[in-house]
This record gives structure tokens, C-alpha cells and sequence, in this order.
């Protein structure tokens, strides 16, 4: 503060401002102002937001087929490394018996299959089969709506070839249907376990020879110049990257098979089912 003499202004106090304004005709000096730092958008953290909002998507999606796979490996202690893996003995190929083209035979030995249903004691599975389902997605799709899809084109079980059968693991839980997850568990099967498919009151009994993992494009595993049972579905769970599949041969003799209407699957894709 400055105390200048004015006229009739005794004592008058004013400021350094005022006297750089009015007396020697300056601009008030400018204070710079320091500005906060710009705030760094952190991309890691972004990142990390979008994969967990993902990972809540997905668990949520595919909740019951995530659930069903949980308890079974709690029921089977399937992290035990240490557990042993029973392989039953291979059985030898024999006629099977029930109704062979028409005519009446002894009765069948049965495990309890049911007419076009598959079972597979192992992952607890018993599941109706619709037959000769064409390879596009209209007609899989509303299939898989009431149990499993055995392909057009491929073979049944009273027929010499690959008898192509396909299944969700996981679907969208608004979709149609109850059967969403019924082939969560075929990865779990093992080399030696047993199916059995009911088809025309006989009981058709397989041994599991081998589990994969194929690519969406590998059609090989439709091939019906093998003699073996093939059943299919999309893993990871919930997903179409690749195929799991897993291949059973008979072990009994097919007595006077059908011929095979068309060797060749009608559309020579791979099924995505999910």
C-alpha cells in the first residue's frame, strides 16, 4: 500500500493496483495461474474393466452348464491326479437280439435304454434322439429343442457308418428348449465307458475308444466309412471355436445292417451349436 497526497483527499489510502491503473496508466500486471496436471486416462484399467464385465456375461450366460460341470468334478474328484481311472474289458462282438428286420428274436439284454434315447451312466446322462435332423441351423436348432440330433446322411445304429449324433453344451438361457446343456459333461467320458442307444427295441451297446478336440472346419469326424458312433458338441463352454468329440465303437455285431440311404451328410459342415 502506497499513501499518496491528493487534494481535499487527506490521508487517502489506495492500493498498488489502483495506482498502477489510475496514476501511471498501466495494465495490472497478469498473474499466471498454474493449472492442475491433465489427468492420464489409465488404459490398463479400462482393459480390466471390460474383461471382468465379459467374464460377469459369461458366467451368467452359461450359469446352469458351468453349475452342472462344478458338481460333477466335487462328486467325482476329478482334480485328484491320484484317483484311478476304471476301464472296463473290452466285450466281444455278438448279434444283438430284440427285433431284426421285422422278425422277433430272443429278448434283448438291455441296461435300461429307452426307444431312441441314449444312455451314459457315467456322466448320468439319459437323453431322447431325433433322427435323420438335416445339417443347417433352422432344423439343428429346433431339434436340439427336445433332446440330441442324429445327422441326415449319416448312419443309425442298425446300419454300417458313422452314426453322427450332436448336442448343446451350453445354450442362451432365453432359448427354447430343455435340453441347453446336455452335452456339457461329454468331456468328462473316458476310454472304456459305456453307451447304450435304444433303436427299434434293441439295445445298441458302445465302448468310448477315444475323446478330441477338433477344429470348427475338421469334417473327417462325419466320415461314414467308419464303423463307430460319433457324438459332438461346441467347447469351450458356450462357445463354437472347436468340436469336442467322442468316438465309440460297437461292441456287437450288427445282424443283416440297413443300407445307408445317402453315404454322404447331406451339408458336409461341421454343426455350431454352441
Amino acid at each position: 500500500m502506497i499513501q499518496p497526497y491528493f487534494d481535499g483527499t487527506d490521508g487517502l489510502i489506495v492500493s498498488t493496483d489502483d495506482v498502477y491503473r489510475h496514476i501511471l496508466r498501466r495494465p495490472k500486471p497478469k498473474v499466471k495461474e498454474i493449472s492442475a496436471p491433465a489427468k492420464r486416462v489409465d488404459i490398463s484399467n479400462i482393459i480390466f474393466s471390460i474383461v471382468i464385465i465379459i467374464a460377469i456375461g459369461y458366467g451368467l450366460i452359461n450359469a446352469p452348464a458351468l453349475l452342472t460341470r462344478g458338481l460333477f468334478y466335487l462328486k467325482h474328484d476329478v482334480f485328484n491326479k491320484s484317483a484311478n481311472v476304471s476301464i472296463a474289458p473290452e466285450i466281444p462282438l455278438s448279434a444283438p437280439t430284440g427285433v431284426v428286420n421285422g422278425a422277433k428274436t430272443q429278448p434283448a439284454v438291455t441296461s435300461g435304454v429307452k426307444n431312441n434315447h441314449i444312455l451314459i451312466e457315467r456322466i448320468n446322462l439319459d437323453a431322447p434322439i431325433n433322427w435323420d435332423v438335416l445339417n443347417n441351423n433352422t432344423d439343428l436348432m429346433k431339434s436340439l429343442q427336445s433332446g440330441l440330433a442324429q445327422l441326415k446322411g449319416n448312419a443309425k445304429p442298425n446300419q454300417t457308418g458313422n452314426i453322427f449324433i450332436v448336442g448343446h453344451s451350453s445354450n442362451f438361457p432365453w432359448a427354447k428348449g430343455n435340453y441347453k446343456t446336455v452335452f456339457v459333461l461329454l468331456p468328462e467320458l473316458k476310454v472304456g465307458d459305456k453307451i447304450d442307444i435304444g433303436y427299434q427295441d434293441v439295445d445298441y451297446q458302445y465302448t468310448v475308444s477315444e475323446v478330441k478336440t477338433v477344429s470348427a472346419n475338421d469334417v473327417s469326424i462325419m466320415d461314414n466309412s467308419k464303423n463307430q458312433l460319433s457324438l459332438m458338441t461346441c467347447v469351450p463352454i458356450g462357445t463354437n471355436f472347436k468340436r469336442l468329440v467322442v468316438v465309440a465303437k460297437p461292441t456287437s455285431k450288427i445282424t443283416n445292417p440297413q443300407p445307408l440311404e445317402n453315404s454322404t451328410p447331406v451339408n458336409n459342415l461341421l454343426p455350431s451349436i454352441r
